[in-house]
């Protein structure tokens, strides 16, 4: 069978987010490194009766299939390798790039930055595609209680706050998620049971926002749930169930959640206040799913007033202003430290630093002396470590001087 080269889906100018969203919810390597592929699970649920699951199971993996595609830009396949285990469907891609794991998911996490329905609130159904293949494929309804659970697997740290996506550029209320780490439970420490870290998602909101595209799994629901559904007739169930009612924390938990990611401490309920009135924040999060908060502001509003490139020479008040509104802020503004492609901006918030309007001006392409560019990136690094973690992953290296040139390169 031939498959589709890896080059080829990196390099595509089309958008695919179904299929995105199914690599970045995992993707593994063959023994042999010569094809990388991405899975669907099918199992049978113990909460049905078995009549029920000698037939409907057998006969609704067919009817999946035809969904899956439904929901995918190529085809997928009954898993008919017997090296892949414990898959009933598959995508397989041609490694022709002979790519590691850490540099087939940089390239894979850049093309999906860089696809537009991340950035464009109006590519809504682009981005519920990204969101389902992600979560269903590999996901499994929770019968105890109301999640739809996944193994979170992930290779090193950036693999791991890869979630971060679905709240910064997704739109997910940081409520619905949340994360179990196995590996800092006492059965896993004793080696008694080694379990995966598992993601969960709120099973009542999912079904109300998404919807399901596994027949089986639709069964269950309605079983345990006691939820009816209907066939949209565009390869989703969509679900008659009310919408849940969470905390109005939700600004205070997204701003906790920003402040640890970029300060590594805990806002007061003032800073939350203000952050609130600056942002004109919308408590409302039980129908949201949609970008509701813009990180650029949140970094702008949310970390203190000075220039990553030049606060350890220069007071920010001998290289900007006071705003007129707020006199006891400062002006600055937001750059992206790490530029790829003439006209996407990766629109993370690891990917964002503050500077004053000088250095912000002086890092624009050609625009003043390379040496003090670089010496300004170097700077940002040092003050910035996701920054520079950020870039390692983009750039595939972890040795500062390179990351240097790289970024300098890079420059808009």
């Amino acid at each position: 069978m031939n498959y589709l080269k890896v080059s080829e889906f990196i390099n595509s100018t089309d958008e695919m987010p179904f299929l995105l969203g199914a690599f970045f919810g995992r993707y593994q390597f063959s023994n042999d490194n010569k094809f990388i592929y991405t899975l669907s699970t099918y199992k049978a649920s113990k909460k049905l009766s078995v009549d029920e699951n000698d037939k409907f199971y057998l006969a609704s993996k067919d009817e999946y299939l035809k969904r899956l595609n439904l929901q995918s830009e190529l085809p997928w396949h009954k898993n008919e390798n017997k090296n892949i285990k414990n898959a009933e469907f598959i995508f397989i891609l041609e490694n022709d790039l002979n790519l590691t794991p850490s540099k087939f998911y940089s390239k894979l996490y850049i093309k999906i930055l860089s696809s537009d329905f991340i950035s464009n609130k109006a590519e809504m159904e682009a981005k519920k595609k990204f969101t389902r293949a992600f979560f269903e494929l590999r996901g499994s309804i929770d019968t105890s209680r109301p999640l739809l659970a996944k193994d979170y697997f992930y290779n090193n740290v950036s693999e791991l706050k890869r979630i971060s996506l679905f709240f910064d550029n997704i739109g997910i209320s940081i409520n619905v998620l949340n994360i179990n780490f196995r590996d800092l439970q006492e059965q896993f420490i004793s080696g008694e049971n080694k379990r995966n870290t598992q993601l969960r998602v709120n099973l009542y909101w999912y079904l109300s926002q998404l919807g399901l595209i596994n027949p089986y799994k639709a069964r269950i629901v309605k079983k345990i749930y006691n939820i009816d559904y209907n066939d949209s007739n565009n390869g989703v169930y969509t679900f008659e169930c009310q919408i849940p009612e969470f905390s109005n924390n939700s600004f205070a938990d997204r701003v906790n959640f920003y402040a640890s990611r970029i300060l590594n401490q805990d806002l007061t309920q003032r800073d939350i206040d203000n952050l609130r009135k600056e942002l004109n924040f919308d408590d409302n999060v039980n129908q949201d799913f949609k970008r509701d908060m813009n990180i650029i502001n949140v970094v702008k509003f949310q970390t203190k007033d000075e220039c990553a490139a030049c606060k350890n020479i220069y007071d920010i008040k001998d290289r900007s202003f006071a705003l007129r509104k707020h006199p006891q802020r400062w002006y600055t503004e937001i750059h992206h430290f790490v530029s790829v492609g003439k006209e996407k901006q990766l629109d993370v918030i690891e990917n964002l630093t503050k500077l004053c309007p000088t250095c912000h001006r002086a890092l624009g392409k050609g625009k003043t002396n390379p040496d003090y560019q670089k010496e300004l990136i170097s700077n940002i690094i040092d003050a910035n470590p996701n920054n520079f973690e950020f870039a390692c992953l983009i750039f595939e290296s972890n040795n500062k001087e390179e990351i240097i040139q790289k970024v300098y390169e890079n420059l808009k």
